[in-house]
């Protein structure tokens, strides 16, 4: 039987196929109980990002049209989504509802971001390739000057522990961990990591409460789904894929400035006059971010995730930067660098910590270890030196 398709439909064919690895879970518990309804949001899904991906769509500008416009400058897989990466699709009722065009400008929006996000992390990941003369003792140590008094050492640490402080609602968000005295017009907000609430982090913040003397907050900033402990590092290709949707839609940094804006603004309303912020991992790129709002006095990042040089950029205030081994130290030294000559710049401190793995600090650390316990005490007494100096000035 003579083949139907000829050379030029089967070119045609190709170039309409979407160039990506795609997986979409539907289930009649996460979506709806009607199969024909999954199926027409599934189509529409696929639909959209064909449109997008393969032939450049965007909707109307004028929103009474309700009409798609084709674009072939855009119309180039390669501006839209990453090579070897698996897509994860968690599709909403909104598919199915939502005209057309506006799928479309939101599916524009959504890869865009997605890209940008995974071009980092692979960026990083790159820097983070071991050489093979790479040697942990080879990396520089950039100790803060000592303060006009010793660094008071923080509480011996425990490795079962249970928090000080209180859940409470505050400042629009469901819950947030307060701990440490009220009323000393000294704050300091806590970003913890992607893991959420863990007893290391709670541990943390009970001991910088008690060792500055001002009231710590840490907030549900990922809205009761924290990535879970079990899942990372990430053991294939599509989990690779769920953690990266995850970073643009949940721990979207972009989505969680807003939320401590408002806390701050709290704080301000009540009458905190000296307003820090400490941030692990990913919260620590976050409370990097914050060093450029004109609320905050000093900002700390232990271990923090995606670290670039270019963060130093906006920073306004002192910083307290304290990396792991598993940090690009040429990052780290240019941030150093960068902030050396700031009018505030001897109040910043840093420390790099080769023994220790990324996580140290947080829901990671290893506080059964002697040396991760001595790591976790000693970067909890910097931190906390670090926010008296600058809270006193």
């Amino acid at each position: 039987m003579p083949n139907p398709y000829t050379e030029e439909m089967k070119k045609e064919r190709r170039k309409n196929q979407l160039p990506m690895s795609l997986i979409v879970p539907m289930s009649p518990h996460n979506l709806h109980k009607s199969g024909a309804i999954r199926k027409v949001v599934r189509s529409r899904l696929k639909e959209a990002l064909k449109l997008v991906v393969v032939r450049g769509a965007h909707g109307s500008e004028n929103s009474e049209a309700n009409s798609v416009i084709l674009s072939e400058s855009n119309a180039t897989p390669e501006k839209w989504v990453m090579k070897d990466w698996t897509y994860l699709f968690k599709p909403t009722l909104a598919l199915y509802k939502s005209p057309m065009p506006t799928i479309i400008d939101e599916m524009r929006i959504g890869l865009q971001s997605v890209k940008s996000m995974a071009e980092k992390l692979e960026a990083s990941w790159q820097r983070r390739e071991p050489s093979p003369d790479r040697k942990v003792g080879t990396m520089r140590q950039f100790d803060h000057k000592p303060s006009k008094r010793p660094y008071r050492r923080v509480p011996t640490v425990q490795h079962d522990y249970t928090g000080k402080g209180e859940y409470k609602s505050y400042a629009g968000m469901d819950k947030v961990y307060m701990v440490g005295p009220e009323g000393t017009g000294k704050a300091i907000i806590v970003i913890y990591d992607i893991f959420g609430y863990f007893p290391q982090t709670l541990q943390g913040a009970d001991l910088l409460a008690e060792a500055v003397g001002a009231r710590v907050l840490m907030p549900d900033f990922l809205m009761g789904k924290p990535w879970p402990a079990d899942k990372f590092p990430p053991q294939s290709k599509i989990e690779e894929a769920r953690l990266q949707l995850y970073f643009g839609t949940t721990a979207n940094p972009l989505l969680t400035m807003p939320y401590i804006n408002g806390v701050a603004e709290e704080l301000k309303k009540e009458g905190a006059t000296k307003v820090g912020v400490l941030g692990f991992c990913w919260g620590g790129k976050l409370s990097i971010k914050c060093g450029s709002q004109s609320w905050v006095d000093g900002v700390a990042a232990i271990h923090p995730a995606m670290l670039t040089a270019s963060d130093a950029e906006n920073i306004q205030v002192p910083l307290a930067l304290f990396p792991s081994v598993d940090e690009p130290v040429e990052e780290y030294e240019g941030m150093v660098k960068a902030l050396s000559d700031k009018p505030w710049s001897s109040k910043n401190a840093y420390k790099v910590y080769p023994s220790v793995s990324h996580g140290f600090a947080a829901a990671r650390a290893n506080l059964t270890d002697p040396d991760g316990k001595a790591q976790f005490e000693d970067v909890y007494t910097r931190t906390a030196a670090f926010f008296k100096d600058v809270f006193e000035s």
